[in-house]
């Protein structure tokens, strides 16, 4: 096993990516560290520091063998900090502009200065709240609204092995709009949805469908917020018209 001085350590080290988009116009990424095997060996765990909109902004890595790889999803551009401790007892910071879109998929050792942190041409971003009984609708419906300028969220782009819950929040927060399906339905994670959208003055649209849920009210979570009715059960026949609707409505 090699070993790495300080100084070598400091000119050496610096932080890849890769990123892929994904059929709902986002992004899934990884950053993690490059270098000699005798440096990566001389490091102890990496801090990652994301962006503040992050539920969880800090990701601390321990693993050697994926060199302290960070795996997560989103649709934005910023500047990551990684906080290396080394296992001599002292620390080195980096810095790397993620990049998406016709920067290449893969990016290594090149940290950026200065940039800002809003991305031109940003889609709008929807999140999809369902419960596994509307998996199908929510599935047809985030093909119908990838048509068109909104990019979609739901839970089947949850990278593996992060909390659901706190994914959930992290997505919510960077969304413009909550779209609820089954929302005369109880369930404790579409409520727990929809508190921090709330919370956070994201813009919630319940949404009810077929001639049952239409004598049903809408759960208490949601106030007095009048949902949006599809008389139709056929998911097939649902989403496109559901697409069309939310859209107008997020036009105003």
């Amino acid at each position: 096993m090699g070993t790495c001085r300080d100084e070598e350590c400091a000119m050496t080290l610096r932080i890849s990516q890769n990123a892929a988009p994904n059929d709902h116009g986002r992004w899934h990424w990884s950053v993690w560290i490059d270098g000699t095997d005798g440096e990566l060996d001389a490091i102890q765990e990496v801090t990652w520091r994301l962006h503040p909109t992050f539920a969880t902004p800090f990701r601390r890595l321990h693993s050697r063998a994926s060199k302290f790889k960070l795996s997560t999803s989103g649709w934005g551009e910023f500047e990551i900090k990684a906080t290396l401790k080394m296992k001599n007892g002292r620390s080195k910071s980096l810095r790397h502009w993620l990049r998406l879109g016709d920067q290449g998929e893969t990016t290594k050792g090149a940290p950026i200065k200065s940039k800002s942190q809003d991305t031109p041409g940003r889609r709008s971003a929807i999140f999809l709240s369902y419960s596994l009984n509307n998996a199908s609708l929510a599935a047809h419906l985030a093909s119908e609204l990838a048509k068109t300028e909104y990019a979609v969220v739901r839970d089947v782009d949850i990278p593996e092995g992060v909390d659901m819950r706190l994914w959930n929040r992290e997505q919510i927060v960077n969304s413009d709009a909550v779209v609820v399906l089954g929302a005369d339905e109880s369930g404790t994670i579409r409520s727990h949805d929809v508190k921090i959208a709330q919370s956070k003055g994201v813009p919630v649209i319940p949404v009810t469908f077929g001639s049952r849920s239409s004598k049903r009210a809408v759960s208490p979570t949601l106030g007095k917020t009048k949902p949006l009715h599809v008389s139709t059960d056929s998911p097939i026949k649902a989403a496109p018209v559901l697409a069309t609707m939310i859209g107008k409505l997020l036009k105003g």
